[in-house]
């Protein structure tokens, strides 16, 4: 299955930037957030559910290496109807091969995801 790309937004320090239109959630597709490595940065999702209904978001575990944490398996994180939740996700368990992070949707669920990079105190 091809993934829909999530645009990933870089937040900068001291400033603001557009929060972007977010990526339609697709539950046949799934989707992929290219972070190609977070190293010196964080990675917040930004998960909307508008299904009338509780929907499961899952972030799938990632691969050794990179995610040395990756034996915790996936994240299924439970969304009531109408929430807007941000997550932040840890590379060291979710990364695949090449640094993406995988989303999966239950079934029929709708709204929208976006993506976040912050830097990390201290990294310039």
């Amino acid at each position: 299955m091809a993934r829909d790309a999530v645009t990933l937004v870089q937040l900068v320090e001291n400033g603001s930037v557009a929060s972007g239109a977010g990526t339609a959630i697709a539950p046949a597709n799934g989707a992929v957030v290219a972070a190609k490595g977070l190293a010196g940065e964080h990675l917040i999702l930004r998960v909307i559910n508008t299904f009338a209904g509780a929907k499961n978001l899952t972030i799938k575990a990632g691969v050794k290496p990179p995610a040395l944490r990756a034996d915790l398996g996936d994240l299924v994180i439970a969304m009531a109807q109408n929430d807007d939740l941000l997550i932040k996700v840890e590379s060291a368990r979710f990364a695949q091969a090449n640094g993406d992070i995988w989303l999966d949707f239950e079934a029929a669920m709708t709204g929208t995801v976006r993506a976040y990079r912050v830097r990390k105190a201290g990294v310039s």
